[in-house]
Parts: C-alpha cells; sequence; structure tokens
C-alpha cells in the first residue's frame, strides 16, 4: 500500500514543475540563451559557421542543443524560446526517472529518503531553483549529471544496475559534462570517488565508457563540422580569459550562494560524526564541490556558474536533514545540524515567494535593462528583419533585444566584450573613471583584429540602427559595460567617421544613443 502521503508530496512536485516553467515561458530569454538561438538560426538557414561568421568562443553543443527549439519555432511562427524552455523541462523530466530507476536499485542502502519524498525535492533543485536563469549551460549539467552522479553511488554501494540503464545515464551524463569543458573537475572528482571505493575496475565501467566515448566523439565532430572554430578559440581564447576576470577569493565566494558547497561539507561531517555513511551523500558532495571548483576556474563570478555546485549542495542538505537524526553534539556541531535545518526550510520558501512575485510581474529590472520594453518596440518598428548594432560590452545589452524584435545582428561578436577585455586593468584599478584608450597606431595584436572586425562589421552589415551605451562614470557594474566611451574608441578612425556620416541622430532611448541610416 502507498503511503497516504504520496499525493500530496506528488502534487507538490507538479506544482513545482509548473512554477518553474511558467516562470521561464513568461520571462524574456536570458542573453546567454538568445544568442545561440539566434546562431543556431542562422548556421542552419544561413550558412553561416561558428568561428568565421559567429566570433563566439565558447564551444558548439550549446548552439547543437538550440537547433530543434529553433526548428520548432519557426515551424509554429512562435518563439524559439518556448520551445527551448520545454526541451529543459523534458530533459528534467527524463533525468528524474533515471535517477528513480537508480535510487530504487540502491534500495534501503542509499541513504535518500522514500521516493514520495525525493520527488519534490528533486523537482525544486531542477525547476525551481534556476529562477531566472533556467536553461543555463550550468542548469543543463545539473540536470543531466545527477542520474549519473547518483548511479556512481549505486556502484559503490554494489548495485550492478542493467546495462540499458547504465548505457542511458552515461550518454544523458556525457552531454552534460560536455555543456563545458570547465565541468571536468566534477566528473574527474566522481571518478576519483569510485576508484578510492572500487579500485581499477571502475574505469571499466559502461556508463564511464560512453562518457568517454562520447567525449571524443563530440571532439572529433568539432574538428569536422567545425573545423574554424578550434583555431578561432586559441587566438581569442586568452582575451577572454581577460574580459571580467576576477581576483581568487571573488571567483569563490562572489555571493552567498557559492558558500553552499563548503557548508555541505561541515552537514557532512556532522552526519559521518553521528554515524550516517551513505555512498550517495559522498557522491552528492564530490558532484557538488566538482562544479564548484569549475565555476572557480573560470574566474568570472557569475552567479550562475555555481548553479550545479549549490544544485548538488542543496541536495545532500536537504537528504541529511530528513534522513539523519543528529544526536547530541557540542557546541560547534550542533550549531550546523541547526543551521542545516534552517537551510532546508528558508530557502524553499524565499525561493518560491520569489517566484510568486515574478509571475505576478514584480521582478527586478537591470540598469541596462531597464527601458527593454520600450527599446523592443521601438526597433520593432524601425528594424524588423533588418540588422541593428549596439555598442556595449554587456551581452545583455543586444539580447534578448534583437531575437524578441525580430531584428538581425550586425556583428560577428555576441558584444563587444574585446574591448572590456583589452582595457580591463584599466576598468578594476578604479570604479569611477573612464578609460583612456591607446590611440589608433598603438593598437597592435589582437587589439587591431578587434578594431578591424567592428570596422568589417559596419561595412559588411549596414545595421539600420547603431545603439550606445551611453558613458556614465558612476556605475560600476556589468563588467564597466558604461564606463567604456564605444564612440570615442571609434572616432580616431576615418573610416568609422565616413560610416556614420551616413546615420541621423535621434537622441536617446533610455541608457542607449540611437542612430538611425537614412538610406534603406
Amino acid at each position: 500500500m502507498r503511503p497516504r502521503t504520496s499525493l500530496p508530496l506528488l502534487g507538490l512536485s507538479i506544482a513545482l514543475l509548473g512554477v518553474g516553467l511558467a516562470l521561464s515561458l513568461t520571462s524574456l530569454p536570458h542573453p546567454d540563451i538568445a544568442w545561440p538561438l539566434y546562431m543556431a538560426k542562422g548556421i542552419v538557414f544561413e550558412g553561416a559557421k561558428h568561428g568565421v561568421d559567429y566570433y563566439e568562443v565558447n564551444p558548439p553543443l550549446y548552439v547543437w542543443l538550440c537547433v530543434i527549439p529553433m526548428l520548432i519555432g519557426r515551424g509554429l511562427a512562435m518563439t524559439p524560446w518556448i520551445p527551448y524552455v520545454l526541451e529543459i523541462g523534458l530533459a528534467g523530466l527524463v533525468s528524474l526517472l533515471l535517477s528513480l530507476r537508480i535510487l530504487f536499485h540502491l534500495g534501503d542502502h542509499s541513504g535518500l529518503p522514500r521516493p514520495q519524498v525525493t520527488i519534490p525535492i528533486l523537482m525544486f533543485v531542477m525547476f525551481l531553483l534556476p529562477l531566472n536563469q533556467f536553461g543555463q549551460r550550468e542548469h543543463v549539467a545539473l540536470i543531466l549529471t545527477l542520474p549519473y552522479v547518483l548511479l556512481a553511488a549505486s556502484r559503490v554501494s554494489g548495485s550492478v544496475p542493467p546495462r540499458r540503464l547504465a548505457s542511458l545515464v552515461g550518454l544523458v551524463g556525457g552531454l552534460g559534462v560536455a555543456m563545458k569543458p570547465f565541468f571536468l573537475p566534477a566528473l574527474l572528482l566522481v571518478e576519483l570517488l569510485n576508484l578510492f571505493r572500487c579500485g581499477w575496475r571502475s574505469l571499466v565501467r559502461l556508463e564511464f565508457l560512453i562518457v568517454v566515448g562520447l567525449g571524443m566523439a563530440y571532439i572529433g565532430a568539432v574538428m569536422v563540422l567545425v573545423p574554424d572554430y578550434i583555431p578561432f578559440a586559441l587566438e581569442w581564447r586568452a582575451l577572454y580569459g581577460r574580459y571580467l576576470h576576477n581576483n581568487l577569493w571573488n571567483s569563490a565566494f562572489p555571493s552567498p550562494v557559492s558558500t553552499l558547497p563548503l557548508f555541505a561539507v561541515c552537514v557532512w561531517l556532522t552526519a559521518r560524526r553521528s554515524g550516517v555513511r551513505f555512498p550517495a551523500f559522498d557522491a552528492l558532495l564530490v558532484a557538488s564541490l566538482g562544479f564548484w571548483l569549475s565555476a572557480i576556474v573560470q574566474r568570472k563570478g557569475f552567479q550562475y556558474h555555481y548553479l550545479a555546485a549549490a544544485g548538488y549542495a542543496l541536495l545532500l542538505i536537504g537528504f541529511i536533514v530528513l534522513e539523519t537524526r543528529f544526536h547530541r553534539f557540542g557546541r560547534p556541531l550542533a550549531l550546523v545540524a541547526n543551521v542545516a535545518r534552517l537551510v532546508t526550510v528558508v530557502i524553499p520558501i524565499y525561493l518560491l515567494g520569489l517566484a510568486m512575485l515574478y509571475l505576478a510581474g514584480v521582478r527586478p529590472r537591470p540598469i541596462l535593462d531597464a527601458g527593454l520594453p520600450d527599446l523592443i518596440r521601438f526597433v520593432k518598428a524601425e528594424a524588423q528583419d533588418e540588422p541593428i548594432l549596439v555598442l556595449s560590452s554587456n551581452p545583455s545589452a543586444g539580447w534578448p533585444l534583437t531575437l524578441v524584435a525580430g531584428a538581425k545582428w550586425g556583428s560577428r561578436f555576441f558584444s563587444h566584450w574585446p574591448l572590456a577585455g583589452l582595457y580591463h586593468d584599466e576598468l578594476w584599478s578604479r570604479y569611477d573613471s573612464v578609460p583612456q584608450f591607446r590611440p589608433l597606431e598603438k593598437r597592435v595584436g589582437i587589439e587591431r583584429v578587434f578594431h578591424e572586425t567592428m570596422i568589417e562589421d559596419l561595412d559588411r552589415y549596414q545595421p539600420r540602427l547603431i545603439l550606445v551605451l551611453q558613458v556614465d562614470s558612476l556605475v560600476w557594474g556589468h563588467g564597466g559595460a558604461t564606463r567604456l566611451d564605444y564612440l570615442a574608441y571609434l572616432m580616431p578612425d576615418p573610416r568609422f567617421r565616413q560610416i556614420l556620416s551616413r546615420y541621423e541622430d535621434l537622441g536617446t532611448n533610455g541608457r542607449y544613443g540611437v542612430y538611425r541610416r537614412r538610406d534603406r
């Protein structure tokens, strides 16, 4: 007989799924997703090439992930963002089913709550925790690697899963790890755990061999299908590393969310002190620490970089609190146990409250995007199906504006992030100054390439509108985007002055100066 609590918990799980999807479907796409959706359209229908027509340093898998939503959106005459959200939702449900199947094989040796309790916890982490970062690669990695991490725990406990299940888990987990090369530390730590507990035979596990084979196939596919990407990435990787480069401390702890993996370590140690030692807890811990390291090595400090690490940490803390009867400890361990109980209550309530506010229309608007609805309407009226260019180092200036307004993008770059990378030291040495650019004749090396690319793109695309983020030295955030004078950078070049002479100055729209090409 099923427990009487199964029906309410099932209802809670469905509610969490519904809130998460509704929150994303009623939102505009994140810049990091709007751009690959646009790239997918150009690659499929216009023959554009990654590394030639799109100067994108990130590997192409996340663009390939957008092809199906783009095709569905085009076929149904809707924004591809909706099919993309549903695609990630479907991936979450597949991950949930695989995880439950693994927990069934683990049985009482898992240390995890009953499935009726486990389902809403997994639903919360997969669909509500991301909030407005739904569909980011860290979110996708969290969803797809979860069955792999749980299967690793199953192997440690001595369980032998069916070959079909191991194959599916390996395929899904391999895709999750391949979303970013920075995710390799998470895979490495999980494999080290298996190696330590099971010996060298862990390296011949079917799911691990599939992950390795999928990774090699992916590298081969990139070399064959996108031959221009690797030379391009090698040329621009160093400059991209300087873009928004953070110090080690700020990279490790940019926000309270990034501290969750270390707190999970404390909770895990407290559980072991009480005599609770389950393989699933170990696997969740090393996965959280692995994704935490992957966020640190990127050295950007973006909050969403810690999404997967925080997700695994919350799973571990929640499972330990539900399944561990903490004995009476001394003051330090008792404090950890009580804070863990508080975290499992406060964070879900807080995130659910935020989700309700967002659904009610009360959403935070970044400074650069405060006038985005008006800007979308303006671009639709003036440049639908025509190229536009937004001069800003911050991607949110041009995205999702270009995708939602139905315009074309007048640059090979996602944004003009290379300018912020080139003048990183000047931007970060002082937070209230406008950097002084090098004279035109002294712009050499990669800066010369970047400068020439900007001029070539203006001549190549001849954008209908040029939107220029206005200078404001008092706004220190957004990677220094408002402390860069983009026109001052280009004006020394007579070619740019000639191009700009073909445009009329329409004044400002929000934080942007607007220039419209006189002839169509």
